[in-house]
């Protein structure tokens, strides 16, 4: 599962970031996980979390699998939330 994500952050280097918050939001609301609980699960500050969120900063490959891997994303779901 993580080298698939591998390979699509590896296709995605380098073109346009675009993040999508409000996809991410819902599926953190689906599984009723605060930006307190992500931060933690990614091993950031809630105020990190709330930058990459507001995407004033961007998440970077080890945040995006460990929200695949949290969320039981594939591969397509983590480049429509992440990638334009």
């Amino acid at each position: 599962k993580c080298s698939i994500l591998l390979n699509v952050i590896k296709k995605k280097k380098g073109a346009f970031f675009m993040f999508k918050s409000n996809r991410l939001k819902g599926i953190m609301a689906e599984n009723e996980m605060s930006q307190a609980v992500l931060a933690d699960k990614l091993g950031i500050s809630e105020a990190s979390i709330s930058r990459k969120i507001k995407g004033e900063t961007e998440f970077n490959r080890n945040e995006i699998k460990m929200i695949k891997v949290l969320f039981n994303l594939s591969a397509d779901e983590v480049d429509s939330i992440f990638f334009a």
